[in-house]
């Protein structure tokens, strides 16, 4: 971190808040922390939405969800952030599949790292994962994609995240524009005002066009 900060590069820790591998020790030591099929169904599988059952659905069955209703795992997954922040001098976090939990799970991390941390000035940015898609529709109706705007939004703001992952300019810009001939850059200019109008005022949206969740950027459209 010190060699990064010293060519002006900030560090963001990927902190997973919706589950662990079931080999992890919390599991073998806190079993009731965590919750697995068949409590829970398969995320994306018939009837498994994973909008509708974002509190419910599994990842995969190896892949145990945290209970954050329950105040010892609650307690624990803060505590362990609060720690790998401070003792590695950490930048922030990206917080992962923030859907999939709880609200309050965000707002009570972000609120105990704003009060542990925060105190004395420095800043911790904290940005989100919230997956959800994109419909070609007229974004000056505000109908246009709300739950899809809504969604990413609700978890910025005071006490919460400091703003998220734009998944919705992503699917509107990044391939039908910068990957194919389908859309020119006035969809892209479209687009990257709506982004500039829905999200919270303040937010600090990251644009990209790709992740590890799917095919690279460059693969996919180097793919003929």
């Amino acid at each position: 971190t010190a060699k990064a900060h010293a060519h002006g590069i900030r560090v963001l820790m990927d902190y997973v808040v919706n589950h662990v591998h079931e080999t992890h020790p919390y599991v073998a030591a806190h079993p009731g922390w965590f919750s697995a099929l068949p409590n829970g169904c398969l995320c994306g599988t018939s009837g498994c939405d994973w909008t509708e059952r974002r509190l419910h659905c599994l990842f995969q069955p190896y892949l145990p969800d945290v209970d954050w209703t329950n105040a010892g795992a609650s307690e624990a997954f803060i505590t362990d952030a609060l720690w790998w922040l401070d003792h590695f001098d950490l930048d922030g976090l990206r917080v992962d599949a923030v859907k999939h939990v709880p609200d309050g799970a965000v707002f009570n991390l972000s609120t105990r790292v704003e009060e542990t941390l925060e105190r004395g000035g420095t800043t911790y940015f904290r940005v989100g994962e919230t997956a959800m898609g994109w419909g070609n529709c007229d974004p000056a109706d505000l109908g246009c994609n709300a739950e899809n705007y809504g969604t990413i939004a609700r978890y910025i703001g005071p006490h919460a995240l400091h703003g998220q992952f734009d998944f919705v300019l992503r699917f509107a810009v990044g391939r039908p524009v910068f990957g194919s001939d389908e859309y020119g850059m006035i969809h892209a200019d479209v687009w990257s005002r709506a982004s500039q109008e829905r999200y919270p005022a303040g937010a600090i949206m990251t644009t990209y066009v790709g992740s590890h969740d799917e095919s690279r950027f460059i693969s996919a459209v180097s793919d003929p």
